[in-house]
């Protein structure tokens, strides 16, 4: 029995072993063809990404593009091509403070745009004055879409003629860094500081939500695709990174409730600050588009995602009312609604041309008026 057995073994293995060398074969051969169809595929994918890219129709350069989609500079005096040309080379002058604590433009000098020692020039400053105004906010306050003559600050600065109006706004700066700046600057006894606020907030919170999107699906194969220098490069990553910047965030991830007790805990903490200098402080939350229906235009704007990223109008919306009701609690003044019956100012949710700006110079003017 056992040399049948050991027979029987012997007999066999030859054939087991050249089933086992066909099958490894098979799976090599398989692996190799997979191995070549896909890098076949990649090489496939990225000529088609090529040729995708190169025949794209090119849109319109961002200032450009912004300024035709709105039709906000239809009869602005102002709007050219030089001052289009100033436009773009302000974007360039922001920089951080010698502290790295928050963002501030360095000197620059042009037709249409002035800026001298971080602040954003104002037209008519009296050479004597009884009070000075310091107006501090972001982008919505350093006013690039105008010239210094139509800024909220010179504008405000026609209106108050024995005061000196400070433009100490700049882009991008939160809340937080703007206080950090009021502490920076020369603040008197009899001075006024005005903060005009909510956009940089309502940015922070959908940042937010979309940075915590980026840790899943095609979020993620983005981020990691731009990890590699030499995948970076590749056509591919930019149709994949297009694919992923068109995506809404998860919105049930915006912290509306944190980014509002903050913002209310900063606006005291300013004017604490600014009271223990004897000064007297103003809080006013921004207009936005958003705030009523819009016009064949503003939808346009609000469709591109140059302008509006994809599911931030639902994030402005959502935690707007909030905002509203901290303004109010914290004794601020709402100036959601000033701009409602203007449908040609708006350049993005929160900027505008020169009316725009006008308007809300005249609200904070009237507010600060009635307080004197």
């Amino acid at each position: 029995m056992r040399a049948v057995f050991f027979g029987f073994g012997k007999a066999n293995l030859g054939k087991v072993i050249d089933i086992m060398s066909l099958r490894v074969r098979g799976i090599i051969v398989f692996a190799t063809r997979l191995t070549f169809l896909l890098i076949l595929g990649c090489i496939a994918t990225e000529f088609a990404a090529r040729l995708y890219l190169h025949f794209e129709p090119k849109p319109l350069e961002y200032f450009s593009l912004r300024a035709s989609l709105s039709g906000a500079y239809v009869n602005a005096p102002y709007f050219n091509e030089q001052f289009l040309n100033e436009q773009r080379q302000l974007s360039k002058v922001f920089d951080l403070d010698a502290n790295f604590s928050y963002i501030i433009a360095r000197d620059f000098h042009g037709t249409y745009f002035n800026v001298e020692g971080g602040h954003r020039f104002t037209v008519g400053q009296p050479e004597k004055y009884s009070h000075t105004l310091w107006l501090f906010g972001a982008s919505t306050v350093f006013n690039s879409e105008v010239p210094d003559d139509y800024t909220i600050a010179s504008q405000l600065q026609r209106l108050m003629p024995t005061y000196q109006i400070i433009n100490a706004g700049t882009t991008t700066n939160t809340i937080q860094q703007q206080i950090t700046r009021l502490r920076s600057e020369r603040i008197r006894a009899g001075d006024d500081v005005v903060f005009y606020d909510g956009a940089t907030d309502v940015q922070g919170i959908y940042n937010a939500a979309a940075n915590q999107s980026k840790k899943s699906g095609i979020n993620a194969l983005c981020e990691w695709l731009k990890l590699d220098t030499n995948l970076q490069r590749l056509f591919m990553t930019q149709i994949i990174c297009r694919i992923a910047e068109s995506q809404k965030p998860d919105l049930s991830l915006l912290d509306v409730t944190g980014a509002v007790n903050i913002y209310k805990r900063t606006i005291l903490e300013a004017r604490h600050y600014t009271e223990t200098k004897g000064a007297t402080f103003y809080y006013f939350l921004e207009p936005q588009l958003f705030s009523r229906k819009l016009s064949v235009a503003e939808n346009a704007l609000a469709a591109n995602t140059q302008f509006v990223q994809p599911g931030y109008r639902e994030t402005v919306t959502s935690a707007w009312p909030a905002f509203q009701e901290a303004t109010m609690q914290i004794g601020g003044f709402d100036l959601t609604h000033i701009l409602d019956n203007e449908h040609t100012i708006y350049l993005d949710t929160w900027h505008t041309t020169d009316l725009g700006c006008k308007w809300a110079a005249i609200a904070m003017y009237e507010a600060i008026v009635t307080t004197i």
